[in-house]
């Protein structure tokens, strides 16, 4: 049941390339064949790179009981090589924790993460007729009470991130079109809060493509015996991959500060120096790659390169290409591209921007290039 694996998103195409041992030296392999979510898995969750590293306070709470997260989420860290120090509230007590200066969530420090788990037909008064008009406006006052108990939290929470998971819903709630309507509307508005609330929205089929788990729910006999958990064993690890994933992503967000990225195959399909650079391709992963690249310099981040090529070529790329790609000049701060080992290159650049190499992150489609990076770096 433990065996998902926590690189799942990588699995098309964006390989974990690191020494658990010695975080500095962390690489991505970038396939061809990825998928427009391969940039977050290279650049946020991947299990390298986290050895070492303090201990990390996450904050858990649910409309369910959560009880059955702890196990696994031991056994990522024990993989991972860092302690989760999870605390689990009281099923169904995700307001208090929101709304009350005093809860487990308020009283996080800075740099720990709280997560609520929701699955809002636990809002429903037990007993109570699903698709009843009381029932369902009863539902829709809850919801906006959330977003507002949300919103009042993120104000008075210092920066705390919020990370907000949508959990599948039970087959019978599925069947009501007038439920599921009320659970979209509260998830839309949920993903449209403003970055500046910290607050982070994961969809069920977000989790789901990363962590799928086909047979998630408990029958409702065994729910009700069981104590408020409507899951089975292997949809809880999922959460707790997902959960030690949102842990892991924000904790090597915080050391990356340069992001060195090849050119050939890597930003764009092809190699300059042979296909010429009317024949290269900008297709959906690769401008992909590039948006998050965009995104990662808005940010404050470095973005540098790094190609064995002639330069003169890759800045023809930039300049004749230029309304087919999404990076640009103005957002690359160092240019690396010459015929030297890349492993020299970066020791080049770090002295250059005056940064340890353990805030770097080399992007590179090369396996051979990243087992060179790993032994001389």
């Amino acid at each position: 049941d433990t065996d998902l694996p926590f690189t799942r998103s990588a699995g098309r195409g964006v390989e974990a390339k690191g020494d658990l041992a010695q975080p500095q030296k962390t690489a991505y392999r970038y396939g061809s064949d990825i998928d427009s979510n391969m940039a977050d898995a290279a650049l946020g969750g991947q299990k390298a790179a986290v050895a070492g590293m303090r201990a990390v306070e996450m904050c858990i709470s649910a409309t369910f009981t959560a009880d059955p997260l702890k196990r696994p989420l031991e056994l990522w860290g024990s993989s991972l090589g860092i302690s989760f120090e999870t605390t689990l509230t009281e099923y169904n007590s995700i307001f208090a924790q929101l709304l009350n200066p005093f809860s487990a969530f308020a009283k996080a420090p800075s740099d720990g993460t709280n997560i609520v788990l929701l699955r809002i037909e636990d809002w429903i008064p037990k007993g109570a007729d699903m698709e009843d008009p009381a029932s369902l406006a009863s539902l829709a006052k809850t919801s906006g009470d959330f977003i507002r108990a949300v919103r009042q939290f993120s104000r008075t929470a210092c920066g705390k991130p919020l990370v907000i998971c949508e959990c599948k819903p039970s087959i019978k709630y599925l069947a009501s079109p007038q439920l599921v309507s009320c659970s979209q509307r509260l998830y839309r508005e949920i993903s449209t809060l403003p970055d500046a609330c910290g607050v982070v929205y994961a969809s069920a089929a977000m989790i789901d493509t990363l962590y799928p788990v086909k047979e998630y729910a408990l029958p409702e006999s065994r729910s009700s015996e069981e104590g408020k958990l409507p899951y089975t064993d292997a949809y809880m690890v999922a959460l707790a991959a997902f959960a030690a994933r949102q842990v892991v992503g924000r904790m090597l967000g915080q050391l990356a500060k340069v992001f060195v990225v090849d050119c050939d195959n890597t930003l764009w399909k092809g190699v300059v120096s042979e296909d010429g650079v009317a024949e290269l391709g900008m297709s959906g992963p690769h401008l992909a790659l590039q948006e998050r690249l965009v995104a990662l310099q808005g940010a404050g981040r470095l973005i540098c390169l790094a190609s064995k090529n002639d330069e003169q070529d890759v800045r023809r790329v930039f300049s004749e290409r230029s309304s087919d790609m999404r990076l640009t000049p103005k957002h690359i701060t160092a240019w690396a591209v010459n015929w030297e080992p890349k492993a020299s290159n970066l020791r080049a650049l770090a002295e250059q921007l005056n940064l340890g190499l353990e805030s770097f992150v080399f992007v590179d489609d090369s396996p051979v290039e990243i087992e060179q990076m790993k032994l001389l770096l």
